[in-house]
């Protein structure tokens, strides 16, 4: 499974998606709003594993910007910790 830090290693989010995905590797990404936007702008996440922390925050960056393609989720799985934290893993439907 690639490591998405090692996009740092390359120019562009191209470059690291051509070596990784399209060569027949699966994608571990998590974090970064950011780098989980270009790779929806690709269509390249299948699944998604959401993390809610119970902390309620007056800002932050949008985990998914506007203007991405619109994709139909399917919950999987649910994994609630003693923290509070909860785990949701969806995968799509429509792929």
């Amino acid at each position: 499974m690639a490591n998405i830090y090692e996009a740092l290693l390359y120019n562009s989010i191209d470059h690291f998606i051509y070596k990784w995905y399209f060569v027949g590797e699966n994608l571990f990404c998590y974090g970064g709003a950011e780098i989980v936007n270009e790779l929806l702008q690709n269509d390249l996440i299948d699944e998604y594993i959401i993390s809610v922390v119970p902390i309620l925050v007056g800002k932050g960056t949008k985990l998914f910007k506007d203007g991405r393609p619109e994709q139909k989720l399917k919950l999987i799985k649910v994994k609630a910790f003693k923290t509070g934290l909860t785990q949701l893993h969806y995968r799509r439907v429509d792929k």
